[in-house]
């Protein structure tokens, strides 16, 4: 019969274990909740300061790197300035240039009109190949008559 009376009062008592269930289960409920976003919370704190040093880490990489491309630039601005200024003496040997093939240009015209020239005077020049040949051959007459008259006597 203990057995009965046991179960007699646990019936009689299940209102009352319902009740502090219903009041307890729910607190419990909300103290495992409350823990676990307090838990939750450092956990995201920790990701937070982890992705901030990151961020920290990456600013001082681009502030690197934007004064790295600021050097490259200025050095470029620099290599640009000295182009410029070799291509100037450049384009002053080439004017240079020109002008120096300008004037042997005029030399060539000048020399071609001197070698036309003298190709024209050619014709007189064998003339007067012809006549220093007549000359000598009278002049080897003349001494050849010499020497006869000059054995006459």
């Amino acid at each position: 019969m203990d057995e009965t009376k046991f179960w007699d009062r646990v019936v009689k008592a299940l209102p009352i274990i319902a009740g502090v269930a219903a009041v307890v289960a729910p607190t419990s409920v909300s103290i495992a909740i409350f823990f676990s976003v307090i838990s939750l919370n450092d956990g995201v704190r920790n990701q937070m300061a982890a992705h901030g040093a990151q961020l920290a880490a990456l600013s001082v990489a681009v502030e690197a790197n934007g004064a790295a491309i600021e050097a490259l630039r200025l050095e470029l601005q620099a290599q640009r300035v000295e182009n410029r200024s070799e291509f100037q003496e450049i384009g002053e040997d080439i004017d240079a240039l020109s002008a120096d093939v300008v004037e042997l240009k005029l030399d060539v015209v000048q020399i071609k009109g001197r070698v036309e020239n003298i190709e024209q005077r050619l014709p007189d020049i064998e003339s007067l190949d012809d006549r220093l040949d007549d000359l000598e051959r009278e002049q080897a007459a003349l001494k050849e008559r010499i020497d006869a008259l000059a054995s006459a006597e």
